[in-house]
């Protein structure tokens, strides 16, 4: 054997081992650049092609001149008028009309005057894209991915599509589904200690698609650089509300639930995870119930990482998340917001290494001050919830600043994280 070369395992067609370059592991790399490249000259080729096309067309500035000046439907005239001026340099996959549908636009085009030359060129440019897809996709669905991963746009709205199919599919087997999960905490500082963590958490809209499924609606647990702890004092946040740690009614803000009150219990698991559960319920959407809890954190211990995260389980398939934390802006520094795969165990602290990371478009927005940032439409009554709040605690909006995270169908099950340094 030559220096260099290795023996692949036999090939399934031959009985003979087949001599290799020991580099052919970069053929992979160069098939993923061969991708990029082909794809995005195709489409640039395409996107090209089709506005030359509309450019010989008189009278036409918008969309809606599409439909009108070349008789098509809107959806049809629209994705056209998107494949030529569409944002950025490449057209998202998403608007680029089926066979079917290019040819008819391209026979509406010949009948009002441009040239056949034009109209072979865009031919051909629809023919290379489709050749593209085909090659290194097969099929339709999974080029729609590959090619939309190339556009801002494309990656968003395949990115939501991906989501909401995998919402609906969550639904389903695991039995419930709501509107909107959110959770507000408001970080204050504690001299000796971790910053004090007050916690609104809520389902809105919770709404079962099998009768009687009990449902989580939260898990928390306090983690350290160390580990797990149980070194954290835990109270509800509503006044004279019971303190019985296995007592979920207590951590009920009631003003904020739906009427009758959800029927709620708390388990602490291993003396660190508190878990708040949903006793069963019937099914449907004249069934589906809001639910809100608030509890304080205090003196909890500061362990060797100057580094603290706040911790989101997303456990319940929803269309809709915020995540809001509010803080003293001096208290704050390097905010950030990952998110990562989770499973559900009975302690699920662990944030998730890195190889768990989830990629998300989304991005922590800091929204400035408490007294100018806006409430989050997604959730019922957050304008009261925050005001309440901070009633609660003795604050004022003009001393607290806003960070928050807006998520459409977000993965479940998986923990999202805003984590910061403290000073």
């Amino acid at each position: 054997m030559s220096a260099g070369k290795k023996l692949r395992p036999l090939d399934s067609r031959s009985s003979a081992p087949i001599e290799v370059n020991a580099h052919e592991h970069e053929g992979s790399e160069n098939s993923a650049h061969s991708f990029s490249s082909e794809a995005q000259s195709s489409l640039r080729a395409l996107r090209q092609a089709t506005a030359e096309v509309l450019s010989m067309c008189v009278g036409i500035d918008r969309a809606i001149d599409v439909a009108t000046r070349l008789r098509l439907d809107r959806s049809l005239a629209w994705k056209v008028w998107q494949v030529a001026q569409g944002v950025g340099d490449c057209p998202s996959p998403a608007h680029i009309p089926g066979a079917l549908g290019f040819d008819r636009f391209l026979s509406a085009a010949e009948k009002v005057g441009v040239a056949s030359p034009r109209i072979e060129h865009a031919r051909d440019a629809f023919a290379k894209y489709r050749q593209v897809a085909s090659d290194f996709a097969g099929d339709r669905a999974t080029a729609d991915i590959m090619f939309g991963a190339l556009t801002e746009e494309g990656r968003t709205r395949f990115e939501t599509a991906l989501r909401r199919d995998a919402f609906r599919a969550n639904s389903h087997f695991l039995g419930a589904h709501a509107s909107t999960v959110f959770q507000i905490d408001v970080l204050l500082p504690r001299p000796g200690y971790l910053p004090d963590v007050a916690r609104v958490r809520g389902l809105v809209g919770l709404t079962r698609v099998r009768n009687n499924v009990p449902w989580l609606v939260a898990r928390t647990t306090l983690v350290t650089a160390e580990g797990p702890s149980s070194e954290v004092v835990r109270t509800p946040l509503r006044v004279g509300a019971s303190t019985n740690s296995n007592d979920g009614l207590g951590f009920l803000l009631p003003q904020f639930c739906s009427s009758p009150l959800p029927q709620l219990q708390r388990r602490l698991i291993g003396g660190m995870t508190a878990e708040d559960e949903l006793l069963p319920g019937p099914v449907g959407q004249m069934h589906a119930v809001n639910v809100v809890t608030g509890e304080l954190h205090t003196h909890m211990p500061v362990g060797t990482d100057v580094r603290d995260a706040m911790i989101l389980p997303v456990t319940t398939p929803c269309e809709r998340l915020v995540f809001d934390v509010i803080a003293p802006s001096s208290l704050l520094e390097d905010v950030q917001f990952k998110i990562h795969s989770t499973v559900h165990t009975d302690l699920p602290y662990v944030r998730g290494p890195e190889y768990a990371r989830i990629p998300v478009p989304e991005t922590i927005q800091y929204m400035g001050s408490l007294v100018s940032a806006p409430p989050a439409p997604e959730v019922t009554g957050h304008a009261d919830v925050i005001a309440w709040l901070l009633e609660r605690l003795n604050q004022t909006a003009a001393s607290l600043h806003l960070w928050r995270v807006r998520m459409r169908y977000p993965p479940v099950p998986a923990a999202a994280t805003v984590s910061y340094n403290y000073v």
